[in-house]
């Protein structure tokens, strides 16, 4: 089974939310906010581009 097979792509991208709203406190809407800006910033990502660029840049103003 090659990495970017539907079930692995679905697993990563549920890892990614899960990461994402713990970042933000269990935010949704803080989250969902995010990506939406990311979205418009960068049109035509997927879903997962789009989950590890805001984790990214959360993590990097953080200082993680």
């Amino acid at each position: 089974m090659s990495d970017s097979s539907p079930r692995r792509i679905k697993n990563k991208t549920k890892q990614l939310e899960k990461h994402l709203l713990n970042l933000v406190a269990g935010e949704r809407q803080t989250a969902t906010r995010l990506i939406s800006h990311a979205k418009r910033q960068n049109p035509g990502k997927s879903q997962q581009w789009y989950l590890e660029k805001v984790i990214w840049d959360l993590e990097r103003d953080r200082g993680y």
